[in-house]
């Protein structure tokens, strides 16, 4: 059957970005918000009516306190993963967004941070397994390099403060991405 590319709107502002696809044709991405360059995350259903009023299949996910957040993978069990700002912009964490979560921050009960590798730059989430599983990238404490981490759901071998987030470390070099 031939495919055809399909308009999936926006969060009612000027334009959206749309970044991962699941098996049940469950859409993640960004776009921006009504009258202001602020974006947030979108999950978009396939005749869902829970959404924005002008997009009733596009669901805001929010943010973890911030301004901005964007949606990079989701899973077959519709757990979406991205980065999100948090309080004062001046950091953006990953995040986990669960449909009726209630493990998230106060501002956004389904949206769980899934904190950093130390550094105080942006890191964030870029995929995710169906068993949730999330791989993504953080700075470490310092900010100089850059790793690649593994999130697992009840981990207890990552880092201290963190048992949940393992760095991936380096093939040698510096970084790793």
């Amino acid at each position: 059957e031939a495919q055809q590319m399909s308009d999936l709107g926006t969060l009612g502002g000027s334009r959206s970005s749309a970044a991962a696809i699941n098996a049940h044709s469950q859409v993640v991405g960004f776009s921006y918000l009504p009258g202001s360059n602020d974006y947030h995350a979108f999950l978009w259903i396939s005749g869902a009516s829970d959404g924005v009023p002008s997009n009733l299949q596009m669901k805001d996910l929010g943010t973890l306190g911030g301004n901005f957040s964007s949606a990079s993978a989701i899973n077959d069990e519709g757990q979406v993963v991205g980065l999100s700002t948090l309080p004062g912009d001046t950091t953006a964490h990953p995040f986990l967004w669960t449909l009726g979560g209630t493990d998230g921050v106060a501002v956004n009960p389904q949206m769980k941070d899934l904190g950093n590798l130390g550094g105080s730059y942006f890191s964030s989430a870029c995929g995710i397994n169906d068993e949730g599983q999330i791989v993504g990238y953080s700075y470490l404490q310092g900010n100089a390099d850059l790793r690649v981490f593994l999130w697992t759901p009840g981990a207890t071998d990552g880092i201290p403060g963190n048992p949940q987030m393992k760095d991936l470390g380096t093939l040698g070099g510096d970084s790793s991405y």
